[in-house]
Order: structure tokens, then C-alpha cells, then sequence
């Protein structure tokens, strides 16, 4: 699998999470999808980059 397929398939996680995030209503959840909201936008960058 190249770097740009693996990137395409993070993007789908990353919206996945950012979808999750939206409807959550329990804070100290949302903190921690936010965390990995954070560190999967950095793995994405790091690979397109």
C-alpha cells in the first residue's frame, strides 16, 4: 500500500472521529477523541508531506 492510499484511508478514520466527536455530549470523551483527532491529523500531514 502506498503512503498516499494509507493517507486516503486516514482521512476516512479522521472524518469517522470528527462525526463522533460532533455527537458526543460527555466532555471527558470528547477530550480524548479530540487527542486522537489531533494526533491522526499530524500522522496524515506527516505522510502527505
Amino acid at each position: 500500500m502506498d503512503f498516499e492510499h494509507e493517507a486516503v484511508i486516514l482521512q476516512r478514520e479522521l472524518s469517522l472521529l470528527m462525526d463522533e466527536y460532533e455527537r458526543c455530549e460527555i466532555d471527558d470523551v470528547k477530550n480524548e477523541i479530540s487527542k486522537d483527532i489531533q494526533l491522526l491529523s499530524r500522522a496524515i500531514d506527516d505522510i502527505l508531506n
